[in-house]
């Protein structure tokens, strides 16, 4: 699958309905998004019950899919909190997310579930890493960021903050597969948004300027805009100026 660009146009809508497809619905349990580690109990209204479940879905057409969830979850975020508590009397509710990515959505289901988020790049079992696959990594690097986009939407902070630490986790832990280990592809992303994603940015920047060599903005300088160069000028005017400028390092060497 391509990497999204669900950054760029970061608002997130979501639709109601109240329609009985459950025929066409995608149980979350055989979805092909990454279980906790840890099994949760779940009651036994979990999934016997239809009165405490709604759907999520995401995508158009052919490509939707959609997921079954329990409200209990769903009404973690005070945005659909609200939706269900107008369209509650309907039925059967699915809630539709816009401008957003499938592998958002999973990793959304998954911390409403468990309030944690498994991330390939994060497991310890050597032989489950997505087989050494850049493109299984960059993904999941993406998916990351929208996540944060589609959390602040929904006004699960927290979550915002998971997907965060989770995205920094990745970076300090490094991989030996990868000739870097911060996701220089999701900077042009976020420096295209216009709105919601300061924070994001400034984090790239201090990032970057931890554990970006130089060598990486001659490779791929297309990927640092503009707008990104002068943040991180202006970081670096900002951190400790002790010792970083020493004359005699710029002494013309003699004979």
């Amino acid at each position: 699958m391509a990497s999204s660009h669900a950054l760029k146009n970061s608002r997130v809508s979501i639709k109601s309905e109240a329609k009985d497809e459950s025929a066409k619905f995608v149980d979350l349990r055989e979805a092909d998004v990454e279980p906790p580690k840890k099994k949760h109990k779940m009651g036994v209204e979990s999934f016997s019950n239809a009165d405490s479940l709604m759907a999520f879905s995401v995508g158009e057409g052919d490509y939707e899919k959609r997921y079954i969830v329990r409200k209990r979850d769903a009404r973690k975020s005070p945005v659909i909190k609200a939706i269900l508590k107008d369209r509650d009397s309907e039925g059967w509710i699915t809630h539709h997310f816009e401008e957003t990515t499938d592998d958002a959505v999973k990793f959304l289901i998954q911390w409403l579930d468990s309030q944690k988020l498994d991330a390939i790049q994060l497991r310890n079992d050597d032989t489950d890493d997505g087989g050494g696959n850049d493109d299984i990594f960059a993904r999941e690097d993406d998916a990351l960021f929208d996540l944060w986009i589609l959390a602040a939407k929904l006004g699960l902070p927290e979550l915002q903050n998971v997907a965060l630490k989770t995205v920094d986790a990745i970076i300090r832990k490094g991989n030996p597969l990868r000739w870097h280990n911060v996701p220089i592809s999701c900077i042009k992303r976020l420096y295209s948004d216009e709105s919601g994603t300061l924070l994001l940015r400034g984090y790239m920047v201090a990032a970057c300027a931890e554990f970006v060599d130089f060598g990486n903005y001659q490779h791929d300088p297309f990927e640092f805009p503009h707008q990104f160069m002068m943040d991180l000028a202006a970081f670096w005017s900002k951190t400790s100026r002790a010792k970083l400028c020493k004359v005699a390092d710029f002494y013309v060497k003699s004979n």
